[in-house]
């Protein structure tokens, strides 16, 4: 089945990258792509020739468009990147294509990622540790046993460095693949943004939407979200562009399993029943950084937002290191959240929002239930 990931290019507009398996007529691309970045047909690590063209691998595509290449090697479950290649730098091909690898090594019962690089790489060495690699050992002098092998290898690498060193780098897979033991012990793991976009986007898969702006639909909203032990809670604000300027609470919501409520708070005037459900302790209001939006409403309201229960508090508690929306999703689902600049900072102030806006909005609230619900199974919450 082909994987495919969405990412960013130069531009504003997003661009869906495609990740299949080398096919027999795409070997020919391969070895011509080989010999046009590597210098030769084939490529030296550890002693050992390899020649890509030979091997399997995956190709990435933006539409019809091959723009990247990885081929790998599986020997005594250890699987091992031989290259990796992406024609258009930062548009996340790299990162979409070791997402492969990875679920490939795992389908394969590998229980680890190496490869090998060389000591002028810098941008490897950044790329593969940046993803969750360890650097394993360096074999000092290595180059010249490969220069027997490929003498095309020059004497002098990337930024004027002398090549001289090979350098070995490994991801463990097993903990990553261990049964889920009901604890957050096997989620301890690095994982940052960059890594997350490399995976599956999210679609808001949560209960209907419904945007509340008059009182009589306030005054319902809360009678549903009461009746509920916690609710995920988030807020939007109305972007400042003005140094120093405040950004003004604008929009607040909160999911429950019946519904996403958004409330637009310049709509609803003095929405007594919303204050008093904020300012309650119960039910519990779960979200993730949420001590700013208890600042910016006291600041424009004069409201104390009660019983606030933050999700990232409980990743730090048990030794988690993805504390952001984007980050924790990835972890635990092995979704990308995407978290949308150009909407986050919109005019949420206006009269009606549109239907971006409102999938955002609703997003962010959903997928605090979801989060409070898998931390919930696995670890004891306060």
């Amino acid at each position: 089945m082909p994987i495919t990931v969405i990412s960013k290019n130069s531009g504003a507009e997003m661009s869906r990258i495609t990740i299949l398996p080398v096919e027999k007529c795409d070997r020919s691309w391969v070895g011509r792509m080989t010999v046009k970045l590597w210098g030769a047909k084939n490529v030296v690590a550890h002693g050992s020739s390899f020649r890509p063209s030979a091997l399997d691998g995956f190709i990435a595509y933006i539409g019809n468009q091959k723009v990247g290449f990885l081929t790998y090697d599986i020997r005594d479950r250890e699987f091992e990147v031989i290259t990796l290649d992406s024609l258009n730098e930062h548009q996340g091909i790299g990162s979409a294509l070791m997402e492969a690898a990875r679920k490939q090594a795992l389908e394969s019962g590998c229980n680890r990622i190496s490869l090998i690089t060389t000591n002028d790489n810098l941008k490897a060495l950044k790329f593969f540790q940046k993803r969750g690699f360890s650097l394993v050992s360096i074999n000092r002098n290595a180059m010249d046993e490969s220069r027997k092998l490929k003498p095309e290898i020059p004497m002098v690498g990337a930024h004027g460095i002398p090549l001289k060193d090979e350098i070995e780098l490994e991801m463990v897979l097993a903990s990553m693949d261990e049964p889920d033991d009901g604890t957050l012990r096997r989620f301890r793991r690095k994982m940052d943004k960059e890594m997350a976009a490399s995976l599956e986007r999210y679609e808001y898969d949560g209960p209907l939407i419904f945007v509340v702006d008059t009182p009589d639909a306030c005054k319902a909203a809360i009678e549903i979200l009461e009746q509920y032990d916690y609710v995920g809670f988030d807020m939007e604000s109305r972007p400042s562009f003005r140094k120093g300027g405040e950004n003004l609470p604008a929009v607040v919501q909160f999911a429950c399993d019946r519904g996403v409520f958004i409330f637009q708070l310049l709509k609803l005037g003095e929405f007594p029943h919303l204050r008093k459900f904020l300012e309650s302790e119960v039910p519990r209001k779960v979200g993730i950084g949420i001590l700013s939006d208890r600042v910016a409403l006291s600041r424009s309201h004069g409201i104390i937002i009660g019983g606030l229960f933050d999700l990232a508090a409980v990743c730090q508690k048990n030794g988690i290191q993805t504390l952001g929306a984007v980050t924790m999703m990835a972890n635990f689902f092995e979704v990308h959240y995407h978290k949308s600049r150009r909407i986050q900072t919109s005019n949420w102030a206006r009269s009606e929002l549109t239907d971006t806006q409102i999938i955002y909005a609703a997003s962010d609230a959903w997928i605090c239930i979801q989060l409070y619900r898998f931390l919930m199974e696995r670890t004891e919450m306060p």
